[in-house]
């Protein structure tokens, strides 16, 4: 009797598997792309802020209002 050599193809939870597993990985990537997005923002808001503090600062004190 001889066997055919057919292809063989994932089982449907073996597909099911995969796919989670990337959909998981996407989303994962996703947060932490927002998540340092947002991080990148705030810290150069703070930034920002400070160096705007500063700047008046030394303006209003070379000035003589202090």
């Amino acid at each position: 009797v001889e066997l055919w050599n057919l292809p063989k193809y994932p089982s449907t939870n073996e597909w099911i598997k995969k796919l989670w597993y990337i959909y998981v990985y996407v989303c994962i990537y996703i947060y932490v792309c927002i998540y340092m997005c947002v991080c990148i923002c705030v810290c150069v808001y703070i930034y920002m802020c400070v160096y705007m503090y500063v700047y008046i600062y030394i303006s209003i004190s070379s000035s003589g209002w202090v």
